[in-house]
């Protein structure tokens, strides 16, 4: 029996993050069941380029690449990931007409909804922290600057957002949630829920030989205000604790807090995500205190599968990916409870909550009960 055929289309971020590594343990992971092709395009195109492509509301390249390769490889599903900016919307206009192909489209984050409007005081509807961005009532006040604190840029973003809302409407796209949370999310936002089917990230590791004398407490990731990176810190370094903090990563505030050079922090830069591997498998926890609903915390999952145990906000779809009880979650945008936490993390069973945490995120991740479900998605009319 021939295999089901994927094309997977992606744009990658100019900096390797979480979403471009999940892209590819999928592709990875389906191409042991499916047969699968995979367009990559990236952001790295003139000025000029994108400018047309704002104005025309299409990348010609883009489009004709895409519909070249499906006309060579003639795939049964069309699978996208991230489609900012290269990609541009009319493609799933065009995609839609060809009636015997499906198309996938998975949402990693939620920054479809931090666009719906120009004005930052509408957006936020009562909440006091976007959660497509991290921003609040102070930073985007009636016009959203969110996006490289710049007024244009962000116009620009939000113009590309607004029409990229539009086609998530479309009745022809299947969405991929990452979380039950993401879902609900968005039924809420009013999109039709037989549409929107939950199917997380693959995680694919090596194993790693465990180091028992480590003392760190790990944060990975983008070195911004939005993961509550600045917070993190300065709780941290008002601790009477043995731990240190390691961080790896960069980003719009990394010089900042690297030049603070406080004690019992140590800042290590970006490294290959090999390296960042050894040290989550050594860590005594990995931390996250982001101010956003994530899509899937590929870093806690991570750790959970080197049995390491993970310090996180109760906050949008991350507790999905840990048991019910877990015990070392705090309680979103509260300095105390995380301090709380930090202070008595001694208490608790290190040990046992990473092996608990290894178990629970293996079922969820299960290949052969994935690989069924999204059959299942595609049979799903």
């Amino acid at each position: 029996m021939a295999k089901t055929k994927i094309l997977i289309i992606h744009n990658k971020y100019r900096n390797l993050g979480g979403e471009d590594l999940a892209v590819e343990n999928e592709t990875s992971f389906l191409k042991e069941y499916f047969n699968v092709e995979v367009l990559y395009f990236s952001n790295n195109i003139f000025i000029a380029t994108q400018i047309l492509n704002f104005f025309f509301n299409k990348n010609f390249f883009a489009e004709r690449k895409i519909f070249n390769k499906i006309e060579e490889f003639n795939p049964e599903i069309v699978y996208f990931h991230n489609t900012w900016f290269n990609i541009w919307n009319n493609v799933f206009l065009k995609l839609a007409e060809v009636t015997d192909i499906q198309i996938f489209l998975k949402l990693h984050n939620y920054r479809f909804n931090c666009t719906k409007t120009y004005s930052g005081k509408t957006h936020l509807e009562g909440s006091k922290i976007c959660k497509g961005c991290g921003g609040d009532k102070r930073t985007l006040k009636y016009f959203n600057k969110y996006f490289d604190s710049s007024y244009l840029k962000s116009f620009l973003v939000n113009y590309y957002g607004k029409r990229y809302y539009k086609i998530l409407k479309n009745e022809n796209i299947k969405i991929l949630n990452l979380t039950s949370f993401q879902r609900e999310f968005m039924i809420n936002e009013g999109f039709n829920e037989k549409r929107l089917f939950v199917f997380p990230n693959l995680i694919k590791l090596e194993k790693f030989n465990k180091i028992e004398s480590s003392s760190y407490i790990l944060y990975a990731g983008r070195i911004s205000n939005e993961k509550g990176i600045n917070e993190l810190i300065e709780t941290f370094s008002s601790l009477k604790t043995n731990y240190k903090l390691l961080i790896i990563g960069d980003g719009p505030e990394a010089k900042k807090l690297i030049n603070k050079k406080i004690k019992n922090i140590k800042f290590l830069g970006e490294l290959t995500h090999e390296e960042t591997l050894s040290y989550i498998n050594n860590a005594k926890a990995v931390i996250t205190n982001t101010k956003l609903y994530e899509g899937q915390p590929t870093l806690l999952c991570e750790a959970s599968l080197l049995k390491v145990p993970s310090i996180f906000p109760d906050n949008g779809g991350i507790k999905e990916f840990f048991p019910k009880d877990y015990e070392l979650k705090f309680n979103h945008n509260d300095k105390n409870s995380l301090r709380n936490i930090l202070e008595n993390l001694e208490s608790y069973d290190l040990v046992g909550l990473g092996e608990q945490n290894s178990l629970f995120t293996k079922k969820i991740l299960d290949n052969d009960k994935l690989s069924k479900k999204f059959m299942d998605i595609y049979d799903n009319v």
